[in-house]
């Protein structure tokens, strides 16, 4: 079988390798983050922060999640987060989705071209069950903010 390329004639033969599904858990509690692209600003004002709350206040309704904490910086965020259903996945997908578009049109250009960005691809997350619930909430309020995974 051939790899994605021209040939003399022949059609041209795809294969693609999709991403390994996140495992996802009723009941699960996460420590999700998500940073902008080059670790650019996905918040410049006080406008920004509060349409990102009001979306992720949105999505937590939404998808029936129960938020624990959450910490927002200039170029990230981390949120704690406990999901009843196995719906993760789907919800972040809204939350960035509905920001970035947000982002994208007030900065009126392309990301590439605004020195900024939204929240970039998928969110990343760390599954928090082996933690007593004191010590998740205290695993994710103390991130201190130059360590490479917040």
């Amino acid at each position: 079988m051939k790899s994605a390329g021209f040939c003399d004639g022949c059609g041209l033969t795809v294969i693609r390798m999709g991403r390994v599904h996140r495992i996802q858990i009723a009941d699960g509690l996460y420590h999700v983050f998500s940073r902008g692209n080059q670790q650019d600003e996905i918040f410049v004002d006080e406008a920004d922060y509060a349409r990102f709350l009001r979306s992720f206040s949105q999505t937590v309704e939404r998808f029936e999640w129960l938020c624990h904490g959450f910490c927002l910086m200039p170029n990230h965020y981390h949120l704690l987060l406990e999901t009843p259903e196995p719906n993760l996945a789907s919800g972040m997908h809204v939350l960035n989705l509905s920001y970035a578009r947000y982002f994208n049109w007030r900065s009126r250009r392309p990301r590439a071209q605004s020195g900024q960005s939204a929240p970039r691809g998928r969110s990343r997350r760390v599954a928090l069950e082996q933690l007593s619930r004191p010590r998740r909430t205290r695993a994710c309020a103390l991130l201190p903010p130059g360590r490479p995974d917040s």
